[in-house]
């Protein structure tokens, strides 16, 4: 909120950013990784589309102009306020699973644990999060604003759907240390990433008018020189926490994250300084950094596949 309240893009419209920030808080609180660890994506499924479902119905149903824009966030609070008590009933349900406060003590060790994987995940975003930042504070034209945020809408959505296969394929490797498996997967899904992505090409004009509406299909092109995004950040994540993090080498996962988040900041910010803030460059700019992410990801994770 504070950051917000300076950009020229946000300073205005404080509450919708509130409400997007609650919304995403409350998706931060609903316990997928019990359901992960356990290796039972079933109520995950089902929750994900009934949650997905109803925002989607009464998005369509409420959301008619720019005039109704903050029917997004409060209808994405909902919800994630379904998400949250689907998921915590089916918990309990199946593995008696309450909530309960901790001794403090207890939270800190906790937190001392997965430290390295919380903030493996938290420079990750620098990557979206640095980059629209940017954009917002250094691009004055609003419309090349709403081009890049749209596009990332998208993008965001696609990578989304890999989720699930990631995060279950995280606990299987842990339990398992099936890595031929993790080898096959990889060359399965190439093509299939493949043709998803030449797809997003071909329908970024439809996509874009699902998004925006014909105003902004003139920058549908920021689709398609976005669409490396959805190639690199599958294999980004592939190679990631489920196969090096699996087999132990954390630091490896980090030192990736991290390297690429640095090469992200230090490369847009040459960019701004030299007045090079074109889309065409932020969307290499972006597209380079998660392929050096995968790249490095794959070049340790090459030992653990063969």
């Amino acid at each position: 909120m504070v950051t917000a309240s300076f950009l020229p893009l946000t300073q205005n419209r404080l509450p919708y950013v509130f409400l997007a920030f609650t919304a995403v808080c409350g998706k931060g609180l609903v316990p997928d990784f019990l359901f992960q660890g356990h290796e039972n994506m079933g109520p995950i499924t089902t929750r994900f589309f009934a949650s997905k479902s109803i925002s989607t119905i009464f998005t369509f149903v409420l959301v008619h102009s720019i005039n109704d824009i903050m029917w997004v966030p409060v209808l994405d609070i909902v919800s994630n306020g379904v998400a949250l008590a689907w998921s915590f009933a089916a918990a309990k349900r199946s593995f008696g699973t309450t909530i309960e406060l901790a001794p403090l003590s207890e939270s800190l060790a906790e937190l001392r644990t997965s430290g390295l994987y919380c903030f493996s995940n938290m420079a990750a975003s620098v990557f979206s999060g640095f980059t629209t930042l940017l954009i917002g504070a250094v691009v004055t034209d609003a419309a090349q604003v709403a081009y890049w945020s749209l596009s990332m809408t998208a993008v965001t959505a696609v990578q989304a759907l890999y989720e699930p296969i990631i995060n279950s394929l995280y606990p299987h490797m842990v339990n398992t240390g099936d890595y031929c498996f993790a080898r096959k997967l990889s060359i399965l899904a190439l093509p299939a990433v493949l043709i998803g992505t030449v797809a997003f090409c071909l329908l970024s004009k439809s996509v874009m008018l699902v998004l925006g509406g014909e105003q902004y299909l003139e920058g549908s092109w920021v689709l398609v020189w976005a669409s490396p995004l959805l190639v690199f950040s599958f294999f980004g994540m592939l190679f990631g926490w489920p196969v090096l993090g699996a087999v132990g080498k954390v630091a490896e996962v980090t030192k990736s994250t991290v390297i690429s988040a640095l090469f992200c900041i230090v490369t847009l910010l040459i960019a701004s300084f030299t007045g090079m803030t074109d889309l065409h460059v932020i969307c290499a700019i972006r597209c380079a950094t998660e392929a050096l992410l995968c790249g490095i990801r794959f070049y340790h994770a090459l030992p653990v596949l063969h």
